[in-house]
């Protein structure tokens, strides 16, 4: 997929058509992701915003992208670049429930940064106002990594067993 998705962009390059661009990128940085190329993916995620940026591609979707690389900075620990990619993903969202996918991050974020009171709160918010926009399993996750912060394990056993038995039911 990784060799198609460059020919396909090279292609692209040569005919100067700069949404197909946008998007191999874009998806060379969920390939690079999915194989933990994390660097590769956000180098990949960067030249796809800034190419839809700068040529003013509206159906690109910037602020997914932006959401992207809030992710994996928060994943490499590098918080203050996290938390500026997840303020431009929401200055830049699309469709007003796409606030959620941005919550979410931005919940994880406070909890991997250990500011676990924030976090908590901003999971409130989201479990009370989402709308049925963000599954109960990506808010389980947050506390997860919230009561492992608090060495709050008892809590932390209770959300993997509520985990494991939904996987019982749905073997999903």
């Amino acid at each position: 997929a990784q060799y198609e998705l460059e020919r396909f962009r090279d292609q692209a390059v040569r005919d100067d058509y700069k949404p197909a661009i946008a998007e191999a990128y874009k998806q060379l940085g969920h390939i690079y992701r999915t194989k933990s190329l994390y660097d590769a993916a956000i180098e990949s995620y960067i030249k796809s915003i800034e190419l839809a940026e700068q040529n003013g591609m509206k159906e690109v979707d910037t602020s997914y992208l932006y959401l992207q690389l809030g992710e994996l900075y928060t994943q490499q620990l590098k918080f203050d670049k996290a938390d500026e990619a997840l303020r431009a993903s929401e200055k830049s969202i699309l469709l007003p429930e796409h606030i959620w996918r941005t919550r979410i991050a931005q919940a994880n974020l406070a909890a991997m940064r250990g500011d676990f009171e924030s976090a908590e709160e901003q999971v409130r918010e989201i479990r009370e106002k989402n709308g049925g926009y963000v599954s109960e399993n990506k808010i389980r996750e947050i506390e997860l990594t919230i009561y492992k912060g608090l060495r709050n394990f008892r809590k932390t056993l209770e959300i993997v067993n509520k985990q494991l038995t939904n996987y019982e039911l749905t073997k999903d």
